[in-house]
């Protein structure tokens, strides 16, 4: 009786030592799946899985190409800040912050520097979300990024670098677009090494090849997108085919000429654009217009009755893009985001030829 009843101990001190440690991998599991937003979970990635894909990507779309010569390095917001040469940064290193810690990575992880307006953070946020998913290692991005992200975006899923400020993450200098393709040899170039993307980074085929999840990532606020369905409805779309016109011009007086050696378009350009669509694409059509130069737009290119001013605000005007469902766009990270975001047809000028060749090769994009 006696040794019936030791062995039943035993069996109970087994069961619950199984218990605790179920316990505590289910716990570890938990954390680990918190611990890096979702499609960041590095413990888990393929990187054979990640190769199928972009190979599948080359096979599909020719991409992968290594040419990025003519890609300029800078989309600031100011003439004077053009030519600086984020590739030449020689360190960067983490500010202490108040912002709750997150344990260290135990593998290298991918970040970037921090400038510019709306549509550079976009690209370069972007770029950190993609690369960490394609080599299967935890993205963060600095909390002035995501903060200024965070008002117009609600499901923004990266942790900010401050978080980690605590850690030894040596980042020595930032990695130029040329050394990041081909894809194919992304994951075993960088293998070990800290990732630190420069500023206006435009790093176009990871983001092509993760669209639609990234349409996930980039929803805008609630209060934003019904900005965008009244300001359509306000308009008299209800039933017709809208499309999405960006005419940037103020800053691009000057950028154009010193990057692309160019000069702003006129009126012309978006009128055959529009055209366009009444030629190739069934109707009844809304073109809404979002411009940094309004006064301008009214006085060239409101000679249509399907033409109208849709602006309200920049975050506003990136949301009416990205719905629409088609675009008609001329230059700018702004807008080049809007135009990829959006399902449909996008008419574009050819001035920024690494990304316009690209995506006339790619989608469907109409380059003019």
């Amino acid at each position: 009786m006696r040794c019936g009843h030791v062995l039943v101990c035993i069996f109970c001190i087994v069961l619950l030592g199984f218990n605790v440690m179920l316990t505590r991998w289910i716990s570890v599991a938990i954390l680990k799946v918190k611990k890096y937003p979702a499609g960041m979970n590095f413990a888990n990635s393929s990187e054979q899985h990640e190769d199928k894909l972009i190979n599948d990507f080359i096979a599909k779309f020719g991409g992968a190409n290594t040419d990025v010569t003519d890609q300029p390095e800078d989309f600031g917001e100011a003439a004077q800040n053009l030519f600086q040469t984020s590739a030449a940064y020689d360190g960067y290193e983490i500010q202490n912050s108040t912002i709750p810690e997150y344990p260290c990575p135990s593998v290298p992880i991918v970040t970037v520097l921090d400038s510019g307006r709306t549509g550079n953070k976009i690209w370069e946020y972007a770029a950190v979300w993609t690369i960490s998913r394609l080599m299967g290692r935890p993205g963060f991005v600095p909390d002035t990024l995501k903060s200024n992200l965070s008002l117009v975006f609600s499901n923004l899923s990266l942790p900010v670098l401050e978080q980690v400020s605590h850690c030894d993450l040596p980042l020595e200098k930032t990695v130029t677009l040329q050394e990041l393709l081909p894809l194919t040899e992304l994951f075993h170039r960088f293998r070990g090494q800290n990732l630190l993307l420069p500023k206006y980074i435009v790093f176009l085929e990871p983001v092509f090849l993760y669209k639609d999840l990234l349409r996930q990532e980039f929803t805008f606020r609630p209060e934003i997108q019904q900005q965008v369905q009244d300001t359509i409805m306000e308009a008299g779309g209800q039933g017709k085919v809208v499309v999405g016109v960006h005419v940037r011009r103020t800053d691009f007086k000057q950028f154009l000429p010193k990057v692309f050696n160019s000069t702003l378009v006129d009126g012309t350009y978006y009128k055959k654009a529009m055209q366009w669509y009444r030629e190739h694409v069934k109707g009844p059509f809304l073109f809404l217009i979002v411009s940094d130069d309004l006064d301008w737009c009214r006085k060239h290119l409101l000679d249509q009755k399907d033409v109208r001013l849709g602006s309200k605000s920049p975050e506003h005007d990136l949301a009416l893009l990205c719905s629409s469902d088609h675009t008609i766009i001329d230059y700018g990270t702004f807008g080049y985001w809007g135009a990829m975001m959006s399902k449909g047809h996008t008419v574009s000028l050819g001035v920024h030829r690494y990304f316009t060749q690209r995506m006339e090769k790619w989608a469907n994009w109409i380059i003019m």
